[in-house]
């Protein structure tokens, strides 16, 4: 009959000695082992269990130097290039633009509550030089003849 896994007899098992140590080796061993302290106290150098391997420590030394310098040259620049959202905006074409909203999902009605109403009121809010033009009489002169109209006449705009 079989033997269930789980109940197995050790004493059933025959013993054998795999392993023999050679004739008289407990006896010798004492004397073998203070006769290697003899000889390293009587003449050779002892060694030490730690030994310096030169070449990782090179390598390390040469990662820390360089470690070092970048460090170095990133705080003596440091990176000031703070981009805004408008700024980004501002370098999209405007074709860009329309074509993205025509083509997206976005409702004008959603438009029309993410802008703001306040830059609305003043077209010229942020136009710079265009808010307050400097003309020299040359340069009105020019468009007076481009238009096809007279420094005389009343002019109405819009």
């Amino acid at each position: 009959m079989k033997e269930e896994k789980g109940n197995i007899d050790l004493n059933k098992i025959p013993k054998k000695d795999l392993y023999q140590a050679p004739e008289g080796y407990f006896e010798a061993l004492p004397d073998n082992i203070l006769q290697r302290i003899d000889e390293e106290e009587n003449g050779k150098e002892r060694k030490f269990g730690v030994q310096v391997n030169w070449k990782m420590i090179g390598y390390a030394a040469a990662a820390s130097i360089v470690l070092l310098v970048s460090v170095l040259i990133g705080f003596q620049h440091p990176k000031d290039d703070t981009v805004s959202a408008a700024d980004l905006l501002a370098e999209v074409p405007t074709a860009d633009l329309v074509l993205y909203l025509q083509y997206s999902e976005i409702d004008t009605y959603e438009i029309i509550e993410a802008t703001d109403i306040e830059d609305l009121a003043d077209p010229l809010v942020g136009a710079g030089d265009l808010a307050d033009p400097q003309l020299d009489d040359a340069d009105m002169e020019l468009l007076y003849e481009q238009y096809g109209i007279s420094p005389d006449e009343n002019l109405q705009m819009f």
